[in-house]
């Protein structure tokens, strides 16, 4: 019988190491093939996906109920929410039953967001003394603090032949250029919602600070809620009654 050389055992070894190399490449593109396509976690349900958009968004809106001190409903924030998913989603689920009675007003924290007002021209003049220039308002001022778009004034009818002249004023979210949000329109919702919750409203209902107060609050969470990414809260600029 012939003997082997030493270069035919060479090549032997050298041809088992090759397989065995193969062999673990093989499996390794195999495993990544089959993590890839065949253990890749499906894709969220509807459920799954309406449960993380509801968890957001109340979460969203609860900080602004926080920021501007307006007490959070979460039953009806929730039926809310079933509300706008019903009309983007075609849902034909009900929404769900909002809390009995009406939300409860809070109570006005001490020395924040009024000033006492003061006649002038026959009417009722009042600045908020939260309103103050900030960086990105438009308008100079100190160069620091959130930046601010200040919505120009309307006027608005109220009720027995009397006017108010209202400006407000919306804080933003940090990062936000209150520049290219005015360009954008982001002030327009807010004069919308001014007239909303301001006409035919008496004089009289108006004069009370907290009175003026909760309507700020009101406002500044109805904004909040719709651009929570944008805007923090809201406080007006100019308030006059005649």
């Amino acid at each position: 019988m012939a003997k082997k050389k030493d270069g035919d055992d060479a090549a032997e070894g050298g041809g088992g190491k090759k397989k065995i190399i193969m062999a673990v490449v093989g499996l390794l593109v195999g495993a990544f093939v089959a993590k890839t396509f065949f253990l890749k976690p499906p894709p969220p349900t509807p459920e799954e996906e309406k449960l993380a958009a509801k968890t957001e968004t109340l979460e969203k809106w609860r900080h602004c109920a926080q920021v501007n001190h307006v007490t959070f409903d979460v039953a009806a924030a929730e039926a809310e929410f079933e509300k706008h998913w019903a009309e983007e989603h075609g849902a034909q689920t009900a929404p769900a039953p909002a809390a009995e009675g009406a939300e409860p007003a809070p109570a006005p924290a001490e020395g924040e967001g009024h000033s006492a007002p003061a006649g002038r021209a026959g009417g009722l003049r009042v600045m908020s003394a939260a309103a103050r220039p900030a960086a990105g308002g438009g308008g100079g001022g100190a160069m620091h603090g959130p930046p601010v778009l200040e919505v120009e004034s309307i006027t608005v009818n109220l009720a027995g032949d009397h006017y108010l002249k209202v400006g407000l004023g919306l804080e933003l979210v940090e990062g936000v250029d209150a520049e290219v949000a005015k360009t954008h329109g982001l002030g327009l919702p807010a004069r919308d919602l001014l007239i909303q919750e301001l006409s035919n409203r008496t004089m009289e209902e108006l004069r009370p600070s907290e009175v003026r107060l909760e309507i700020q609050r009101e406002i500044g969470y109805e904004l909040c809620k719709d651009r929570p990414d944008e805007i923090r809260r809201a406080y007006f600029t100019d308030f006059v009654m005649q």
